[in-house]
């Protein structure tokens, strides 16, 4: 193989480029905890792929108990409305919440979303169900998107309260409302968003949705693979929807050590239904490998 010695030092330019600005943010990171959410337009693992290893990153279904990041990084489509609202309620300390796009934003440029780029944050806001989401729960009311809702003063003794004097209330018109106005609310109406036809995301998002977590033990899991993902999905993409979930995250750095019980638990699934569903199967199909 013969190498242009000019195009090579113009690779070799532009990578050590690349890296010097990359590579002082990035560190930036070191020593954090990082807490990926959901999907779309990236997977998680793309995205922890750039993060030096002294970052300790963990995915929404995979973190352990307890874990409590200082960066939550939110995805365009997870696996229910109400498990990221529990989420994002129930999380420890006051961490930066950012979309994706965010993150990479501040990995590559140094804009900081949570900083002098909180603008950027607001606008996205507007169309993003997961920062919606996020903002009603008021995770994002550090930097005044949103508030977090405030008790009600107690009344020691409500009678001895003089209510205000009532308002005229104005006559309503029983004209029928001018055709194509909405009354406004102070509810936003949160977005639809991400490519359902897209088979991984479909798939993964619809076997959380049955009830298919390795976090249940595995007599939990059992019936909802036979009783309801295979009848439902089908046995071929059941099988290659957890093959998937083994080699992406063997694939991660140090993938096998963080996620070894996830990985351990769905490998005994993956090898249980090719042994006691796959043999009656018709027609017949390529088993799906779990390594990467």
């Amino acid at each position: 193989m013969i190498v242009d010695p000019e195009e090579f030092a113009a690779q070799v330019n532009y990578l050590a480029a690349l890296g010097r600005m990359i590579v002082p943010r990035a560190f930036s990171f070191a020593g954090g905890r990082v807490l990926f959410v959901g999907h779309e337009p990236f997977d998680a693992w793309e995205l922890a792929s750039l993060l030096p290893e002294e970052v300790d990153w963990r995915e929404q279904e995979d973190a352990p108990s307890g874990f409590a990041p200082g960066l939550v990084v939110l995805g365009r489509e997870w696996y229910t409305t109400d498990s990221l609202r529990s989420l994002l309620g129930e999380i420890e300390g006051s961490p930066k919440v950012v979309p994706q796009e965010g993150f990479l934003d501040e990995l590559l440029f140094g804009h900081d979303w949570w900083g002098e780029e909180v603008e950027s944050l607001r606008r996205i806001t507007n169309e993003h169900r997961g920062l919606q989401i996020a903002r009603s729960v008021g995770v994002l009311a550090p930097v005044g998107i949103g508030a977090k809702p405030t008790a009600k003063a107690k009344i020691a003794n409500p009678a001895l309260v003089t209510p205000p004097p009532a308002k005229e209330v104005p006559r309503i018109s029983e004209k029928a409302p001018t055709p194509g106005f909405s009354w406004p609310s102070t509810e936003v109406e949160e977005t639809k968003g991400g490519n359902d036809g897209e088979f991984a995301l479909q798939a993964r998002s619809r076997l959380n949705e049955l009830g298919y977590n390795t976090k249940e033990r595995r007599p939990v899991r059992w019936p909802i693979l036979t009783d309801r993902a295979v009848p439902e999905l089908g046995l071929p993409k059941v099988a290659s929807m957890i093959a998937w979930f083994c080699r992406s995250r063997k694939q991660q750095r140090d993938g096998r050590r963080k996620f070894a019980r996830a990985i351990g638990e769905w490998e005994h699934d993956l090898d249980r239904l090719e042994r006691e569903v796959y043999p009656n199967h018709r027609p017949r199909f390529a088993w799906p490998r779990s390594e990467p």
